[in-house]
């Protein structure tokens, strides 16, 4: 295991123009990640500023590239973050990321196994103060190659306690985590089982990685996992996406399940295109709120047996690849991910988003983050003081411009509030 100590930077507030001022520092051929102030450096001209979250930051080592894919808060208000780093050819760590509230990292772990590459996906922060990752291990160096589930559990200071790699013969992709009173819930897509192409496969585990069951939902062609939530009478929903049900080349997929992963029921919603899924949150009522994208972001309210209550289409001509969704003020909603639309609040850009809709699904306003034209946010996650921090990667725009080959991409963090003016 290979450690690399945070610097002191100061965390980001607002925004700045910083091109130009910062040179990355390097200490025994090791990079210092820096927590970097974030600035519209004028890339995208033609977009209107917005308003600045509480703070943003990148985790930056110009030898490597590194890349955020899942956040969690834990029980003292610390997030935790999982990815993966890479340089070249060779990608073989995954990331895991312990930051302050109000500091820098308080560590940054890269967690290699032999011959294999590591991708961490999602992960949940444990009760004793560490975090349990889920992610892919993928054999040789061809990135497309068949992959395995792997599980690493880490303490509070970043010290490896376990870790499991399993799976089928095929390819086995990580997709979602929930933490439950005993274990832990996880989610993939899998074509090494199933009932034909791919399918989504729930996992449920208990606290040391050992696998009590395992269900598989689907049909005869392919049903990819996107996100999972549990359900206030103790059982699992999944949403994904199928190619087997529905009424279109591809739909949203809902599928219930018990608390012994058995499937009560699947419903499929969308249009007669391509509608694809998101993230998924349980209602209040019971019901369930589905977020995804048809080009612009699409929700999807049902009831409680998931028949469609209601269903609106947001962001005008853009394209928005929606990858979290959140309860927002007043019962409505937030859902993030990445955009590029040359709609209101792009022009030609690409951007990390965070989008407020009302109980209704109609639509608020649109924030952008980060570097117009260079983030992309993978996951949200509301916390404990009401606001919701994203994690994504943070591409070339944040160069400094004395050195531009050097670097590569970084972990990128915001934290928001939603509602207000």
């Amino acid at each position: 295991m290979q450690e690399t100590n945070p610097s002191d930077t100061p965390k980001g507030r607002g925004r700045m123009n910083w091109h130009g001022a910062l040179r990355l520092a390097f200490v025994v051929s090791l990079a210092i990640p820096l927590g970097i102030p974030l600035g519209n450096c004028g890339i995208c001209t033609e977009v209107p500023e917005t308003e600045s979250p509480d703070w943003e930051m990148t985790i930056v080592n110009p030898n490597r590239y590194l890349v955020g894919r899942g956040v969690a808060e834990g029980p003292g208000g610390d997030l935790f973050v999982t990815g993966y780093s890479y340089q070249g050819e060779t990608r073989d760590m995954a990331l895991a990321l312990r930051r302050t509230e109000f500091g820098n990292p308080r560590w940054i772990r890269h967690v290699g196994m032999p011959g294999l590459h590591l991708e961490g996906v999602a992960l949940a922060a444990t009760p004793e103060g560490g975090a349990l990752i889920f992610g892919n291990a993928i054999p040789g160096s061809d990135f497309r190659a068949e992959s395995d589930y792997f599980l690493l559990m880490m303490d509070g200071d970043g010290n490896t306690l376990w870790q499991r790699r399993f799976g089928g013969a095929r390819d086995d992709r990580a997709v979602a985590i929930a933490a439950l009173a005993d274990g832990y819930a996880l989610l993939g897509t899998t074509n090494s089982t199933g009932s034909g192409g791919t399918d989504m496969e729930l996992i449920r585990i208990g606290g040391d990685g050992a696998v009590r069951w395992a269900r598989t939902y689907g049909g005869s062609a392919n049903d990819d996992a996107a996100d999972l939530a549990v359900t206030a009478d103790g059982g699992f929903a999944m949403l994904g996406e199928t190619e087997s049900f529905g009424s279109g080349e591809i739909d949203l997929y809902l599928v219930k399940a018990g608390a012994d992963g058995e499937e009560e029921w699947h419903q499929s919603y969308g249009f007669t295109n391509y509608n694809f899924a998101g993230a998924l949150q349980q209602t209040a009522d019971g019901g369930f709120i589905l977020a995804g994208n048809v080009g612009p972001a699409y929700l999807v309210k049902t009831s409680a047996d998931g028949s469609r209550e209601w269903e609106q289409v947001l962001g005008g001509n853009g394209y928005y690849n929606v990858r979290a969704i959140a309860s927002g003020p007043d019962g409505g909603f937030v859902i993030s991910g990445s955009g590029n639309t040359e709609g209101e609040y792009f022009s030609i850009c690409s951007a990390a988003f965070a989008m407020e809709a009302d109980r209704d699904g109609a639509h608020i306003r649109t924030r952008l983050f980060g570097e117009l034209d260079e983030t992309n946010s993978w996951r949200m996650v509301p916390v404990r003081d009401g606001g919701y921090v994203l994690a994504g990667v943070a591409r070339g725009g944040f160069m400094p411009d004395d050195d531009p080959e050097d670097f590569q991409s970084a972990v990128y963090l915001a934290k928001f509030r939603a509602g207000g003016e």
